[in-house]
Formats: structure tokens, C-alpha cells, sequence
């Protein structure tokens, strides 16, 4: 039986029979474009209005805890048979002196409390650790003078973070496998209602234990949330629209987040009413779930005709599409879905192309395509996001205004900057160029810590690596979800982007590192690992070359277009081996037959 020409995307018997290569100028034809039959409009604007609010909640939840555990000033608590004394004389009296001579000691206080001479500037005292608790400022609000998170009990600040992302971290790989196996929005639906209970639950916690479990639990939904809503985005948007509005989602939900932060929740002080307020927005997410449909493109992956049809018909009359061009795509998607499954049908193809009863998620790992590029994508997640975080709960987010607002105000520009780079480089390139120039940025962050430079100078270090951070992102969610076909799109990029929370999860570890030296260290290593992944980054395949896959018949069928520069220097090889006489369709073959190995 005769190869059929996969270099080809065919929509309703028309087949385009000229290859495409790495130079060519035409718009290649997503197989998900064939089944967007209802063209553009209100109903992917709903999508993303859903999704922003989902990258808005995700970074909101994760940098509230800078507003929820605020520093309070603070100071030994007179033991109880010395409660009479006023609080000014104990403070003057029992509490010594740090080494600056001006400020009063937070952690230690006088034995005797009280001096015993007449003379207490020449009495020698001991000093101990606080033995009776701590007394705060009385406008304290915050977890830290709630449950006493200061001292020796600091340690509590990193495990309750550590928690936080651990939520995150086991919820992402059962929000992909369960949406690429029931559904994406009955997923959606059960993270969101999880995300308001967590959310609203965890301003009324009582315990220092319910607290941290409830926050535990509201970064498992926001992590299912954000994966879920993205990959729906994504497969609900056309070609022409998808890199603009990934953009948006991820970069607009990002600023959106950090204007509400500084600006509505530096108005709030207690940290009850702040949570209140953080989950306020979120429940905008509730109606726009509610509205959303499933993902068509998903439906006719698995084979849910009669649904797939329902959807795109609702959404037709959303979008306004014309009926009579509608109901004729409609037909010609018809004609096509049934050529396919009687292609996949065919005794000769069916060890080759994998049906979607048959897809599972441990395809990433058998497929060796699929296989080598989820390394590359798992590790520049991993390494990016681990830094990211260690910055974003540092010391110099947390206590350096002037940093948070250089930052703020930057990014809005770098947001536009950002979206051309992505839509005219390319999603490889972008990359590559946004991790290779974060490396250099956090050596000089390494080089600053080791000779102990000027704060002002390592905080301008941070806010110029978060701003490309910001670019590498945005590449990174979109180039993510390219990469995979709908079946397992889910999958792919919900272990990504827990690959990220893997990182995001020993940050608060690594600011445990006090050193100078051990932080110029690990900067050194950050930097090392930064400019590794973001070199091999360019043996990923350019994405913008061959549009997503949705099931895996066309993922094998048309992977072979993947523009990297591996498969790129091969291609010119074979060419230059060619005779002239020779044309295009004759290679083919020999293509397809090297694919079917890694398919099988």
C-alpha cells in the first residue's frame, strides 16, 4: 500500500501537495485549525478571560503570602512575675541592644530581667532566648504575630511556602491525566470549586496546621486551574490568534496580579482581610466556567462526535459565524474525520498510528519524540522556576520597595515588548535567547553576593532577571502546549509545569542560605544551568513551522516538519545527495519509515 504524503495538511479532500520547508512563507494549517470551523469571536474571548483570571489567581495566591506574614516588629515578653512592669521600662531595661547600639534585640533578653544595683551600667547580665513568648507592635496583624513565627520558630515561614508549592506539585499531573481523560472542563470545574473553598477557608483557619493545609490545598486548584484553562486556550484558538492570546492570558494575568498587590493589598493590614480580598476577583472565575463549553478539539480527539458537534455548533452562534458556511465546514470536517479513522482502521497503519482509547499518559515516555523533547522542556521549567521563586520570596521582594516598584512599573512595556518578540523569532528562539540572557544576569548576581556588593546594585540585578523571566514564561507555556498533540496535551503540560513547582518547592530551602559566599554559589550554578538549558533549547523544534497535532496519527504523520537544527542539517544533507531529476515525494517515504520506528 502506498505511503500517503503526510508533508501535506488536508482539509475536506483538498490536498496541498508542496513541501514545506524551514524558509518557507506560507501559514502552515493546524489540524486543530480544521476543526475551529466557528470562527473568532466571543467564545475564545471567554476562554481567556478565564484563563487571565487563572494565571491572576495562581501568581496572586503565591505572592500573597508577602501581605499575609508581614514583618512586625517584636520583642521578649516578660515572664509572668514580671507582667506589672510597663512595657517601655521592660523594653529599656530587659531587652539589650543589637550590635548597631540603636536597635532593641528581638530574639534575646536580660537575665535578671531587671537589674538588682544602683547602679545598673555596671552590673554584668546574662542574656537567654525569649522564654515567655513575644510581645508586638499593637498594630500587628499578620500570621507572623498570630502563631509566633519569628526567632527560632522562623523556620515555620519556610515550611508553610515549601507546603504551599508542594500543593501545587502533587495536584498538576492528576489536573492533566484527568483532563485529557474525562474532559477539560469537568477538571476546570472541580478545581475551581476546590480554589473558593480553599481560599475563603483559609482566612477562617484557627490553627496554624489548618492554615497551612488549606494553603496547600488552594495551590493544588490554582496549579489544576491554570494548566487546564491554558490547554483549553490554546486548543480553542486559531492559529493566526493563539500565540496573542496565550500572551495575554499568561503576561496580562501576571501584571494584572502585581497592580492588585501593591496597590489594593498595601491598603490591607490584617491578614484575614487580606485573603478576603485576594479571593475576591477569583470569583469572577466561577461565571466564567460556567459559561465555558469543552474543548471541541478534545471531543473529536477521543471521538465524541455527537458532543464535538453540539459545542461547535454553540459555539458558531456565539462567534455570529454564518450558518450556510458553518454547516459547510461542518459537512467537510465530516468527510475528513471518517477518511481518518479508516486510515487508522487500515491493518497496515494500526501499529504505526495509536487510536485514542489507546493513548496514555506514559506515551511522554515511550515515544521517543515525545520523550527526548519533554527532558529538554522538564528541566528548563525546573531550573527557571526554582530561581524565579527564590527570588520572588527573598529578601529583597519582600523588604525592598523600591525593587517591587521598578518592577511593576516596567512591566506593562516589557508585556508589549514581549509579545512581538514571541510572534516575530519564534517560540525556539525566544527561548533560548531569554534563558542565555538570564544566565549572564545571574552570574552578576553571584559575582555581588561573593564581594558582598551595595544592596541597591543585587536589586537591580533581581528586577532586570525577573523582567526576561517574564518573557521566558510566556515562550515557555505556549512552546509547552505546541509541543504535544490533544490527547496527552494535558499530561505534557501539567508534569511541565510540575516540573516548575518542583523548583518552586526548594526555593524557600535556598533562602535558608545566609552565607554570602554559599549564595554567590548557587547563583554560579543557576547561571551554569540557565545557559546549558537555554543552548539546547535551540534542539527543540520550532513550532511556528508545523502547527499543534490533535491526536497521534498526526502527531507520527507530520512530525518530520519539526524545524530543528538537527533536522534541518539532515534535510540539507539529503538534498544536496539528491539528483536533480529527483523530487520531494520520493524522500518521503524514507522520512515516514524513519518516524514509524519512533512511533512504535
Amino acid at each position: 500500500m502506498p505511503q500517503q504524503n503526510p508533508e501535506a495538511p488536508q482539509e475536506a479532500g483538498n490536498t496541498v501537495s508542496a513541501p514545506v520547508t524551514a524558509a518557507t512563507s506560507t501559514v502552515l494549517t493546524s489540524p486543530l485549525d480544521h476543526i475551529l470551523i466557528f470562527g473568532h469571536g466571543w467564545f475564545q474571548r471567554l476562554v481567556l478571560f478565564c484563563s487571565t483570571l487563572a494565571f491572576f489567581t495562581t501568581v496572586l495566591q503565591a505572592a500573597a503570602i508577602n501581605s499575609l506574614a508581614r514583618p512586625a516588629d517584636h520583642w521578649c515578653r516578660p515572664p509572668a512575675e514580671y507582667a506589672h512592669v510597663p512595657a517601655e521600662i521592660w523594653r529599656n531595661t530587659s531587652v539589650p541592644l543589637e550590635a548597631d547600639g540603636v536597635t532593641r534585640h528581638k530574639c534575646l533578653r536580660y537575665e535578671p530581667p531587671l537589674p538588682s544595683g544602683e547602679e545598673p551600667g555596671v552590673e554584668e547580665r546574662s542574656t537567654i532566648p525569649c522564654d515567655a513568648g513575644w510581645d508586638f507592635e499593637v498594630d500587628a496583624a499578620s500570621i507572623i504575630k498570630e502563631w509566633n513565627i519569628v526567632c527560632e520558630r522562623d523556620w515555620i515561614m519556610t515550611a508553610l511556602i515549601a507546603a504551599y508549592m508542594l500543593g501545587g506539585v502533587i495536584a498538576a499531573p492528576f489536573s492533566g491525566i484527568a483532563a485529557d481523560r474525562i474532559g477539560r472542563r469537568p477538571v476546570l470545574c472541580i478545581w475551581t470549586f476546590l480554589l473558593m473553598f480553599a481560599g475563603i477557608g483559609v482566612a477562617f483557619a484557627k490553627t496554624l496546621i489548618a492554615f497551612a493545609a488549606l494553603r496547600a490545598l488552594l495551590s493544588a486548584a490554582a496549579a489544576g486551574v491554570v494548566v487546564t484553562s491554558t490547554v483549553v486556550l490554546f486548543e480553542v484558538t486559531d492559529t493566526q490568534h493563539r500565540a496573542l492570546f496565550c500572551s495575554v492570558a499568561e503576561a496580562g494575568g501576571s501584571l494584572l496580579a502585581s497592580v492588585y498587590q501593591a496597590v489594593v493589598l498595601g491598603m490591607v493590614y490584617d491578614w484575614k482581610a487580606v485573603q478576603i480580598v485576594c479571593m475576591v476577583p477569583t470569583c469572577c472565575l466561577i461565571l466564567g466556567v460556567y459559561l465555558m463549553e469543552e474543548s471541541p478539539c478534545w471531543l473529536l480527539a477521543v471521538l465524541k462526535m455527537r458532543r464535538a458537534e453540539n459545542v461547535l455548533s454553540w459555539a458558531a452562534r456565539v462567534n455570529n459565524a454564518d450558518p450556510n458556511d458553518f454547516k459547510h465546514r461542518l459537512s467537510a470536517l465530516r468527510v475528513e474525520l471518517k477518511r481518518q479513522q479508516e486510515q487508522q482502521q487500515d491493518p497496515g497503519s494500526s501499529d504505526i498510528f495509536l487510536g485514542p482509547q489507546d493513548v496514555r499518559v506514559t506515551e511522554l515516555v515511550r515515544n521517543q519524540s515525545l520523550r527526548h523533547r519533554s527532558l529538554l522542556i522538564f528541566g528548563c521549567w525546573f531550573v527557571a522556576f526554582a530561581i524565579y521563586y527564590k527570588l520572588l520570596t527573598g529578601h529583597v521582594m519582600r523588604s525592598n520597595h523600591g525593587a517591587r516598584l521598578a518592577l511593576l512599573l516596567l512591566k506593562l512595556p516589557g508585556t508589549i515588548v514581549n509579545v512581538i518578540i514571541i510572534k516575530y523569532a519564534g517560540r525556539r528562539r525566544t527561548l533560548s535567547l531569554s534563558m542565555i540572557t538570564m544566565a549572564p544576569v545571574a552570574g552578576a548576581l553571584a559575582i555581588g553576593h561573593t564581594v558582598r556588593a551595595p544592596g541597591y546594585f543585587l536589586a537591580a540585578l533581581v528586577v532586570v532577571w525577573m523582567l526576561v523571566f517574564d518573557l521566558f514564561a510566556v515562550t515557555l507555556f505556549i512552546l509547552t502546549a505546541e509541543l504535544y498533540p490533544t490527547v496527552v496535551r494535558g499530561a505534557g503540560l501539567a508534569f511541565s509545569y510540575t516540573c516548575g513547582r518542583v523548583g518552586a518547592f526548594i526555593a524557600p530551602f535556598l533562602n535558608e542560605i545566609h552565607s554570602s559566599d554559599m549564595k554567590g554559589l548557587m547563583y554560579a550554578v543557576a547561571a551554569a544551568l540557565l545557559l546549558f538549558f537555554g543552548v539546547m533549547a535551540l534542539a527543540l523544534p520550532e513550532t511556528t513551522e508545523l502547527q499543534p497535532a490533535n491526536t497521534m496519527h498526526d502527531f507520527a504523520a507530520e512530525k518530520w516538519q519539526l524545524q530543528s537544527p538537527l533536522r534541518v542539517a539532515r534535510k540539507g544533507s539529503k538534498r544536496k545527495r539528491a539528483k536533480g531529476g529527483q523530487s520531494t515525494s520520493r524522500e518521503q517515504p524514507n522520512r515516514t519509515g524513519s518516524e514509524e520506528q519512533d512511533a512504535r
